[in-house]
């Protein structure tokens, strides 16, 4: 009577691929290590951003490690060296590291918030939070158990389960994303929480 539980993080950054390609002209992806988890959220990035426009220029680099925060200050600085003026590091510990070269670099680089709230690393550059809930999903699942409804099957959190996943925006920022690209990405949310767009293939 084992079961997984997981988070598809495809799925959010597929929302932040299409705001970066509605609002910037190229995105530099910096990552850990070459690992499922990191590598689905940098597909779901990629697809999000080539459902607006299929030539958007995306670049991605991994690290090696998730604790060297220089290494990964340096390959965030290299993307925007070279244009990038959305950028998102997914790298555990070593991700502060890329906020700080996304700060340091000015408030025409933006970026989204990952897991954790970043906006004070670099308070004018963050654009929106994703945040996982595990334990949340974890009382989602007892629940269900004690309801006589118990899984089947890994269960696979996604925008469909907002109190274990949420994507927000943020409003206390002189930067934002526009009221017409927040409904257009609301109304991606739904269709993906259908079911309607696959983000990770």
């Amino acid at each position: 009577n084992v079961i997984g539980l997981n988070t598809d993080t495809s799925q959010p950054f597929y929302l932040m691929g299409v705001i970066a390609a509605k609002m910037g002209r190229k995105a530099g992806l910096v990552g850990g290590m070459e690992i499922p988890p990191i590598q689905q959220a940098f597909a779901g990035f990629k697809n999000g951003a080539k459902s607006v426009n299929p030539d958007f220029p995306i670049s991605e680099a991994y690290i090696g490690n998730f604790t060297d925060t220089t290494a990964a200050k340096e390959a965030a600085l290299s993307m925007i060296a070279a244009g990038a003026d959305f950028v998102v590091p997914n790298a555990s510990g070593a991700t502060v590291g890329g906020y700080q070269a996304i700060s340091e670099s000015g408030p025409e680089v933006r970026s989204f918030s990952i897991f954790s709230d970043f906006t004070e690393v670099a308070p004018n550059n963050i654009l929106g939070l994703y945040v996982a809930d595990y334990a949340q999903g974890v009382v989602e699942v007892v629940k269900s158990i004690q309801d006589g409804n118990a899984p089947k099957e890994n269960v696979v959190f996604g925008l469909k389960d907002p109190k274990v996943m949420s994507f927000t925006f943020r409003d206390d920022g002189p930067v934002s994303v526009p009221e017409d690209i927040r409904a257009e990405v609301k109304a991606i949310s739904e269709k993906i929480a259908a079911g309607e767009i696959k983000t990770g293939e």
